[in-house]
């Protein structure tokens, strides 16, 4: 398993042992798993964890409930328990890679925590079990309050977005657990993500970069948007192909990635006009209508204006950049005459005495 997930060995033994447990669990409708982490393995963790530079959330260790897991026994050490089994003749398993050092977790409970108990301080596992339980009450308030902004943290598809004033707002400590939580609703998970990245989106927000990228582990990105610091699991647009496209050449439905046009030919013109629909002469083998994505260059013609690049219409319009490449387009006769939903560029045309037919193009979703 370790293999297969390129996991370290304990770690994906920790993973295993907890499916184990949980498919108990499921198999006797239990609710709750209680397990006997103690005072010593409390020590442990906030050593491993302060080892590998984690900040407060790391350093208060192992929670006394979390999700569906019970450790009672935080509280107690772990040579009181072996008392209490000696004393009851209480037989205990014991895994035999627990005497092995070239796991981190052994070496710190064998060489480091007795080295500090003989050279410094006897008591430290009890020091430490008192300066965790202070820890882990000052992260449940801090994590509580990231969570009251974090509920405004808005997703749509593979992206999700937060308010750059109210970010650049709070206490950096706040605002660093509110990126996290973002990352979490992005992509399920936070792994990966390190204090250097949360510096560079701190920056990024404080300095109002505007249109500057940041790339994340995990394929993220984060890039501020006008009002918003965005986060997204899709490259920017300079690493994107805009090359997307389906010619209309008859009546029907068509897929646009997810988007559905309605095709339809007509004689006349509806009468009446909607902002979802755009009517075009259609003269066969001769009109040529596409619906494609945004490509270098475009243009559009805009009524007692004149031309205009595209990307000035999205930029004036405040359309953000990463939603720019799946806004569909219609081209006619190769020029673009309507982005959808936003904004057409030619007014329907009216009755051509019977000249051509018209080409009703809908959108449906």
């Amino acid at each position: 398993w370790a293999m297969q997930q390129s996991l370290s060995i304990d770690t994906a033994a920790r993973q295993l042992r907890y499916a184990a447990l949980r498919a108990v669990k499921l198999k006797y409708a239990a609710e709750i798993i209680i397990t006997a982490h103690t005072k010593n393995d409390q020590a442990e963790t906030f050593f491993l964890n302060m080892l590998r530079g984690a900040g407060l959330s790391g350093l208060k260790g192992i929670l006394p409930k979390q999700k569906d897991l019970l450790r009672p026994l935080l509280g107690v050490s772990r040579p009181e328990i072996e008392t209490y089994c000696r004393i009851h003749k209480l037989i205990y398993c014991q895994d035999k890679s627990n005497e092995q050092l070239e796991y981190l977790r052994n070496s710190v409970r064998k060489e480091l925590i007795p080295y500090i108990k003989n050279k410094y301080n006897p008591k430290i596992i009890e020091v430490l079990g008192r300066n965790i339980q202070l820890l882990q009450v000052e992260d449940d308030y801090m994590q509580k309050q990231a969570e009251l902004i974090g509920a405004q943290i808005i997703k749509q598809e593979q992206v999700v977005m937060i308010k750059r004033q109210e970010l650049a707002s709070l206490h950096k400590a706040i605002f660093l657990r509110v990126v996290l939580l973002a990352v979490e609703k992005l992509k399920g998970d936070k792994q990966g993500l390190g204090n250097v990245h949360l510096e560079a989106i701190y920056n990024l927000v404080q300095v109002k970069a505007t249109g500057k990228t940041i790339e994340l582990p995990g394929k993220i990105w984060a890039k501020l948007q006008y009002e918003n610091l965005v986060l997204q699991l899709a490259k920017p647009l300079e690493n994107v192909a805009n090359d997307q496209e389906i010619i209309l050449e008859k009546a029907g439905k068509y897929d646009f990635y997810g988007k559905i046009f309605m095709v339809t030919m007509q004689k006349e013109l509806p009468t009446i006009e909607k902002n979802n629909i755009l009517c075009l002469p259609f003269v066969p083998n001769v009109t040529k209508i596409k619906i494609r994505t945004r490509r270098v260059g475009d243009k559009i013609n805009i009524v007692n204006v004149g031309r205009k690049k595209l990307k000035e219409f999205f930029i004036e319009q405040k359309i953000d950049s990463f939603k720019r490449d799946s806004i569909p387009l219609v081209e006619y006769n190769g020029q673009v005459v309507w982005v959808v939903g936003h904004r057409k560029f030619t007014v329907d045309f009216v009755d051509n005495a019977g000249k051509s037919s018209y080409i009703i193009i809908e959108y449906i979703q």
